[in-house]
């Protein structure tokens, strides 16, 4: 969940690293591969020798090519080292096209931390310092400073080839969810020593959200709690607010409310002690949320009211759209229909004004539901349809069934059996 990042720089300064002071890419091409090279034999003594010193040579030149290329953004030439038959081909060229189109980077320095090279190919851990500008703004660009990459690369065709290419942090988040036990994951964590950080907690909880995307919510748990665990040894306050809010969704999803509610007040703690009010107004709007789908609907109200005013206060229009949507939704299941109606069509006029599509779309399902409830059917169709457009402009896939369910139980109701089936199907489909 990376994006790479391309550039188009100039290159002036050094950088130490441990006790090997490191050559500027600006130095003699010659005196540069020889830097790398002793860079390995000085940083990774413990390589294994099991192939030739022109398999170290080559490896070096790659990673020094590479990033060559990657500085002058040099797309076609940058794509050549890889491996046509990698499965990130296609995606890292369009990662690539779309950073060297937004940005100028200066490369400092690169380094090569660790290496293990065998007769099938090798894994290479690199550092670059880079400094990033938006080119029409000329702003400095966040997310850039000191990034750990990790190459793999494969022999093909009497040569080596590009792999894959990953921020290290990432692949060693994925490490940690796959170990066996708690003594592997210590391990892993002490083999790369300097991963451990705030950067690793944002890998961990990114991969968290692809697992919980997928519904793997058992793994999506764990790669949250490792996360939070992380964050807390580290004292990292926002990695910890984060990770235990992700929990609670995941343990929403599942409909263990008990301790979805645990999480969400733990988090809107640490948000509080913070200062956060984002965070703050994000909590009490999910505990809310929680409180009303346990049916404690005055609890529910008071905790979405409290998010509400502050994200007034901030003038968080998504956050406030966001809110009235749900304190509609209490307001629908208490069977309060035109005191709902009314929050639910204020949050589609805030939304649509600043063209949040998610929140448009729910706004327009949770509407075409009241006109369902009073039997307005026809009104209660377009609504519905106008939402799941929505949804399938976004490839909300979760969206998109819960939409098509709606629509199809509109159908059942008006005796439009055909129809209502084909629906049914189709939602059932998309939701496995």
């Amino acid at each position: 969940m990376f994006a790479a990042r391309e550039f188009d720089l100039s290159i002036n300064a050094s950088v130490k690293e441990g006790p090997l002071m490191l050559c500027s890419i600006t130095a003699p091409l010659a005196l540069r591969r020889s830097c790398l090279l002793l860079a390995v034999c000085l940083l990774v003594p413990h390589i294994a020798f099991a192939h030739s010193a022109g398999d170290d040579a080559a490896v070096q030149v790659l990673v020094e090519k590479f990033f060559d290329l990657y500085q002058k953004r040099d797309l076609d030439g940058l794509m050549g080292l890889w491996s046509e038959k990698s499965p990130d081909f296609a995606t890292s060229r369009q990662r690539f096209q779309q950073t060297f189109a937004a940005n100028r980077i200066q490369l400092k320095s690169v380094s090569i931390r660790k290496a293990d090279i065998n007769k099938d190919g090798a894994t290479v851990r690199t550092i670059a310092e880079v400094n990033a500008e938006d080119v029409k703004t000329g702003k400095t660009v966040n997310g850039f400073g000191l990034m750990n990459r990790t190459f793999q690369f494969l022999r093909e065709d009497g040569g080596w080839k590009v792999w894959q290419y990953v921020a290290s942090e990432e692949r060693l988040a994925k490490a940690l969810l796959t170990a066996k036990t708690e003594d592997e994951r210590k391990a892993l964590l002490a083999a790369d020593k300097d991963l451990v950080s705030d950067e690793l907690v944002r890998a961990l909880l990114s991969e968290g959200l692809r697992l919980e995307d997928r519904r793997e919510y058992s793994a999506a748990l764990s790669c949250y709690a490792i996360a939070w665990t992380l964050a807390e040894q580290l004292h990292y306050l926002i990695g910890i607010a984060n990770a235990l809010k992700s929990m609670a969704i995941v343990h929403r999803l599942q409909g263990h409310y008990v301790q979805a509610l645990e999480s969400y007040e733990r988090s809107l703690k640490v948000s509080r002690e913070l200062g956060d009010k984002k965070g703050v107004a994000i909590a009490l709007n999910s505990i809310g949320r929680i409180h009303g789908l346990r049916g404690d609907y005055a609890q529910a109200v008071e905790r979405l009211e409290e998010s509400l005013k502050i994200s007034r206060e901030m003038d968080d229009k998504q956050g406030i759209a966001g809110v009235l949507l749900n304190i509609g939704d209490v307001h629908k299941k208490q069977g309060n229909y035109a005191q709902a109606l009314e929050y639910f069509r204020d949050s589609l006029r805030i939304s649509r004004e600043i063209g949040d599509k998610r929140i448009i779309a729910s706004a327009l399902g949770s509407i075409g539901l009241i006109h369902k409830s009073r039997g307005n059917y026809s009104q209660a169709l377009k609504n519905l349809q106008e939402g799941l457009k929505m949804f399938v402009e976004r490839g909300d896939k979760r969206g998109i069934a819960i939409a098509l369910h709606d629509v199809g139980y509109v159908h059942d109701l008006q005796g439009n059996y055909p129809q209502a089936l084909e629906n049914y199907q189709d939602s059932l489909r998309i939701s496995r």
